[in-house]
């Protein structure tokens, strides 16, 4: 297993159990502690994971609101406003059938 493979079995179990130890983490992957936390800081780059300190309640969470399986971009806040994809008064090209879709020079 490479390092990105490592990477997002990370967090796919921190999806799944929410909080866990580097050290847990370390022996389920068979890799070292330092392994773990260089791993958890790069993400912490990416994704909303927090690390906690102490000796008995420490390790790393992920936000309570992530969730790899769920969307992060619904339907309805992809497309676009009805104002600017209709034309005026709900007839013909709207704003955005207006624009060119290649500009020359």
């Amino acid at each position: 297993m490479d390092a990105g493979e490592r990477r997002q079995q990370i967090l796919e179990l921190l999806c799944r159990r929410r909080k866990d130890t580097m050290q847990n983490l370390a022996s389920e992957l068979g890799v070292s502690e330092r392994t773990i936390r260089r791993d958890v800081e790069i993400l912490t780059r990416t994704y909303p994971l927090e690390t906690i300190c102490g000796r008995y309640g420490g390790g790393v969470r992920v936000a309570g609101w992530y969730h790899l399986d769920r969307p992060r971009v619904s339907p309805r806040q992809t497309a676009p406003p009805p104002r600017l994809a209709a034309g005026p008064r709900g007839g013909g090209p709207g704003l955005l059938g207006a624009i060119p879709l290649k500009i020359s020079s």
